[in-house]
């Protein structure tokens, strides 16, 4: 009997009460916080700058032939062993040091800089007929950004072929590989979030925020607020109704 009341208290009906009471203040939390969003995305929302070099994985064994199904997946695996390798301790560390970086990007610690150049950097591959990856370094600063994509650019193809030629020389797959940048770091896009999205994202959340607020208070409620109240509360007829008059 208690779990078909509860059935009952949860009803498209019961949802679209609460909907209308609480609509109004629905309105007004959207409106203030979708008001809020834009203006932190306008004024205080910093942009941040993103750099992106692609390169070429391209396997140089002897035996190497495209047409070869082998090889071919063999080429796949090393752009994928690439990606993983990509923002690891060792190639940002060869980058911090060639290229000064500590100074450069005013930190006060080779370690400290390498720490935050890996969290700079994300590597992805393409689609799975892609025999390369792709490099995104993302920054507060533009200069930054451009600074350390060129440094990556530069030092990485060096390092992966020391850390992937070497494995793979173990096993006769592919002895060799060949990393070569096909795009270089010509322009840095900035990154800011839209003020109109930011601000309907928020603007949801706390309309959403308000009627479920509204809905919990509804559920809680033991207010006999009427004849529906009590219909809804117990499974037996209302036979009738005292009425009440002048003050009690």
């Amino acid at each position: 009997m208690e779990n078909k009341r509860t059935e009952k208290e949860i009803t498209l009906g019961q949802l679209w009460g609460v909907f209308k009471k609480s609509f109004i203040f629905m309105l007004i939390a959207a409106m203030l916080f979708g008001a809020v969003g834009m203006a932190y995305s306008l004024f205080l929302d910093k942009p941040s700058y993103k750099a992106t070099i692609e390169f070429w994985v391209n396997n140089t064994s002897a035996d190497y032939d495209y047409t070869s199904q082998a090889q071919t997946s063999a080429a796949l695996s090393l752009a994928e062993s690439c990606v993983r390798l990509a923002n690891q301790y060792l190639p940002v560390e060869r980058a911090v040091k060639e290229y000064n970086l500590t100074e450069t990007l005013g930190f006060e610690s080779e370690r400290e800089c390498i720490a935050a150049v890996r969290k700079m950097i994300s590597a992805s591959k393409g689609n799975s007929e892609t025999l390369g990856f792709s490099m995104t370094v993302t920054a507060s600063d533009k200069e930054n950004a451009y600074t350390v994509a060129t440094a990556m650019q530069s030092v990485l193809p060096g390092v992966l072929d020391e850390l992937i030629g070497l494995k793979k020389n173990e096993d006769n797959a592919a002895r060799l590989i060949a990393i070569t940048p096909i795009t270089t770091v010509e322009d840095v896009t900035t990154i800011k979030s839209s003020p109109v999205i930011t601000g309907f994202i928020l603007a949801f959340v706390a309309a959403v925020a308000v009627y479920v607020a509204f809905f919990v208070f509804s559920i809680f409620d033991t207010t006999v607020h009427g004849e529906e109240t009590i219909k809804e509360a117990l499974s037996y007829p209302i036979v009738g109704n005292i009425p009440t008059w002048g003050d009690t």
